[in-house]
């Protein structure tokens, strides 16, 4: 988009400058300021939080939006989990444990048990059903 050209919001119009920031112009704010008066301290607040907030560490940050990133980690975590265990459960069948556990079925040239082709099937399709 050229210097030049204007944005369209549904609150204002802003034009974006050579150095790249949004501007908003003068009559935009006094339409604003007429419908909050305090538009100019919400202004003056949110430039310094933003000031504030570009000015903290790591360890502040995480001090300060411990409950955001804890959500965010659980929450990715659940979706790595939702592709993991789809791949995971193809793997117990040649698991010795599990197929001595749960086997049914001898197997001719071991001697120890084998999960049934019907089992791994029903195994198989109940996992991506429940997904």
């Amino acid at each position: 988009m050229a210097a030049h050209e204007r944005r369209r919001s549904s609150v204002v119009e802003v034009q974006r400058s050579n150095d790249g920031i949004l501007r908003i112009d003068d009559g935009s704010i006094r339409r604003m300021s007429q419908v909050n008066p305090y538009i100019a301290d919400d202004i003056a607040d949110a430039k310094q939080a933003t000031s504030k907030e570009h000015e903290l560490s790591i360890p502040d940050a995480i001090k300060l939006y411990r409950k955001g990133i804890c959500f965010s980690l659980l929450f990715s975590l659940a979706v790595v989990m939702e592709g993991y265990d789809l791949a995971l459960m193809g793997s117990f069948y040649g698991f010795p444990p599990f197929k001595n556990k749960y086997g049914t079925e001898r197997d001719p040239e071991t001697g120890g048990l084998l999960i049934s082709a019907s089992w791994q099937s029903g195994l198989s399709n109940a996992v991506q059903v429940s997904h």
